[in-house]
């Protein structure tokens, strides 16, 4: 009876490594994926906003600009208010922007490299 049963689970199991090694082969000839390649992406959205929710904002160590990610870009404003400049573009997620001390540069989450990894830019982008 136990030899049954062993051979019974040893031929359940053939199939799956059998697709497990068809799996890799096939994903070694695929074009690898990057997140911020645009040309599989056709359709282009034009987005006209005044007011963001469960956005990430941070004020310069100077107190003169307001620095705030929405929809997956980063911006930034004068504290009085004022047109926004995207500090970000793209099809990347791009979120939660901080200030360095010295307002030199910004440390931000972004998922660029194919996960969310920390970056960091110039302040002005």
């Amino acid at each position: 009876m136990t030899h049954r049963l062993l051979i019974v689970t040893l031929l359940l199991l053939i199939p799956f490594t059998a697709g497990a090694e068809t799996l890799g082969q096939d994903a070694d000839t695929d074009d690898q994926w990057v997140v911020g390649d645009t040309t599989r992406y056709d359709g282009e959205a034009s987005i006209d906003t005044r007011e963001t929710t469960w956005s990430n904002v941070t004020v310069s160590p100077d107190g003169k600009t307001l620095v705030f990610d929405m929809l997956g870009d980063i911006y930034a404003v004068p504290i009085e208010g004022g047109e926004a400049r995207a500090l970000t573009d793209g099809i990347e997620w791009n979120y939660q922007p901080r200030y360095s001390p010295d307002g030199q540069r910004i440390a931000f989450v972004s998922d660029r490299d194919g996960g969310d990894n920390l970056w960091i830019m110039d302040a002005d982008g």
